[in-house]
C-alpha cells in the first residue's frame, strides 16, 4: 500500500517562515535547531488515526531552523499549529564556483571543483535527507552540489555558469559528508557529458 503524503503549511512573514502542521495528529520531527532544510525536504511524520504519514516542506521553502520550541520528538498538533520557524533562505549565500579561483582543467574533459572557504563541507541538506549529488549524477550550469558550513552561515556550491560545461558527470566525490575542509580542498571531479548523455 503507497504511504500517504502532507505537504506542510506555510505562513511567510518578514524574515522568517513559519511551518504550520497540515493535520491534526501527533507528529514527530527529524530535525533540530540549526538544521538547513531545502525544499521539499521530508522533515517528520504525523500519526492520525493509528496511520503514519510522511511530511514535506513545499516547493520554493528552503532555510535554516532558527525556532523548534519543543524539545518532545512527539507532539500533538492542531490543523496549522506552528511546527517550527526557518529563517529566510535570503541567509543563505549562493557562492558559485569560479574557474580562475575554483576549477581546474585536470585533462581535457575533468574539472576540479575546490572548497572556496574553511568550513565544514555538507553533502545533503539534513541528516537523514538524499545527498544533492552522487557519483554518476548528470548535472546541469547552476545546480547545488552541496554546503560548507562557516559559524552557522551555510553557504551553497553552485556548478558554475561561468564553465564552458553545459552539462557535466560527477565522477568522483572526494571528501565525506560533514568533513572539515580549508578553502581549496578539491571536493568533485566532473567530467564533461558527451552528446548530453553519459
Amino acid at each position: 500500500m503507497t504511504t500517504k503524503n502532507y505537504t506542510c503549511k506555510v505562513q511567510q512573514n518578514e524574515g522568517e517562515i513559519t511551518i504550520l502542521s497540515p493535520a491534526v495528529g501527533i507528529f514527530r520531527k527529524k530535525f533540530k535547531n540549526g538544521d538547513f532544510l531545502c525544499n521539499n525536504a521530508h522533515i517528520g511524520n504525523i500519526t492520525i488515526l493509528n496511520k503514519d504519514y510522511n511530511v514535506f516542506l513545499p516547493e520554493n521553502i528552503s532555510g535554516i531552523i532558527s525556532f523548534m520550541d519543543d524539545n518532545r520528538i512527539e507532539i500533538p498538533v492542531g490543523y496549522k499549529d506552528k511546527l517550527f520557524s526557518l529563517k529566510d533562505p535570503g541567509s543563505l549565500k549562493k557562492i558559485e564556483t569560479k574557474p580562475s579561483e575554483n576549477e581546474n582543467v585536470s585533462s581535457g574533459n575533468d574539472i576540479i571543483i575546490k572548497a572556496f572557504t574553511t568550513g565544514i563541507f555538507y553533502r545533503k541538506p539534513a541528516p537523514e535527507s538524499p545527498p544533492f549529488v552522487e557519483k554518476g549524477s548528470v548535472i546541469k550550469r547552476g545546480e547545488l552540489l552541496g554546503l560548507i558550513e562557516v559559524m552557522k552561515s551555510f553557504n551553497q556550491i553552485i556548478f558554475s555558469k561561468e564553465s564552458d560545461m553545459e552539462e557535466g558527470i560527477i565522477k568522483k566525490i572526494l571528501v565525506e559528508d560533514s568533513r572539515e575542509v580549508k578553502s581549496g580542498d578539491p571536493l568533485f571531479i566532473i567530467s564533461k557529458v558527451h552528446g548530453g548523455k553519459k
